[in-house]
């Protein structure tokens, strides 16, 4: 009889795991299938449409959020599967709640947080950011954190609800500027000239910025002056302008026989 009742029950076991994998084989195919529908559907009409990459962050998050119920689905299914009950687990839950609310406070305030910045704009994926003292570009989203790639490829990964100061270099044109340290050898007029055939030749190579203006002299004493140049450029190219300028500026003053100065300081 032991042994009948035995073979009964391994037989209920092998039924149950059998079940649980159906339920694991269900669910990664429908992961599959969304993702499947995000990266090569949806995501392929965003690269003719506007404001392409809020929409990259808004579906970043609804994945995020997709494969949070994904997951909660499947184990409830599971723990079905083992006679568990799912209702009175989440009324245990519920009479916890305060406890759970306090042990998981960090992980609500991430989550609040990322549904923060998607609402207000904060950034978008593509932006390049300054999050504390991190500057990198937006690689991802999620409903708990933030991926960002910086220069060398390395992934920073910052929980949402550490996010309280950000500077976005994205949104609007920024200021590219260059300080030319000069020496008092030739007279001001002149390098002015050799400066501003510089910014010209910077001005009619590149589309979309203003034209460098020499801001004048901004410091001076026994060894030279500081001249400072700047111009207008379109966000995330304030770096390869200014390499740019300092390029132009360095042909110009050696053709005019000018020489860099540093200024002495304090």
């Amino acid at each position: 009889m032991d042994e009948i009742q035995g073979f009964i029950n391994g037989q209920n076991l092998l039924s149950k795991l059998i079940k649980v994998l159906i339920i694991l084989v269900v669910f990664v195919l429908i992961k599959r299938i969304i993702q499947n529908v995000f990266d090569t559907r949806i995501e392929s009409k965003l690269e003719n449409g506007k404001n392409n990459e809020k929409k990259k962050t808004v579906f970043s998050l609804v994945k995020s959020i997709i494969n949070f119920v994904l997951y909660f689905i499947a184990i409830t299914y599971i723990l079905n599967v083992f006679n568990i009950n799912t209702s009175s687990i989440i009324a245990v839950a519920g009479v916890g709640g305060m406890a759970i609310a306090f042990a998981s406070k960090s992980l609500i305030e991430d989550v609040i947080s990322g549904a923060i910045i998607i609402m207000e704009n904060q950034f978008n994926i593509g932006d390049l950011v300054t999050i504390k003292d991190t500057t990198a570009t937006v690689k991802n989203v999620g409903l708990r954190v933030t991926k960002l790639e910086d220069i060398d490829g390395r992934e920073i990964i910052i929980p949402n609800g550490e996010i309280n100061k950000v500077i976005n270099y994205s949104i609007n044109d920024m200021r590219a500027t260059v300080t030319v340290y000069i020496s008092d050898n030739k007279p001001y007029e002149y390098v002015e000239k050799a400066l501003d055939r510089a910014c010209e030749t910077v001005y009619s190579q590149n589309n979309n910025i203003t034209k460098p203006e020499i801001w004048g002299i901004e410091e001076l004493d026994c060894m030279g002056y500081q001249v400072l140049i700047a111009a207008k450029v379109p966000n995330g190219k304030q770096w390869e302008i200014q390499r740019e300028i300092r390029r132009e500026i360095v042909r110009e003053l050696q053709n005019a026989n000018i020489s860099f100065a540093r200024l002495l300081k304090d």
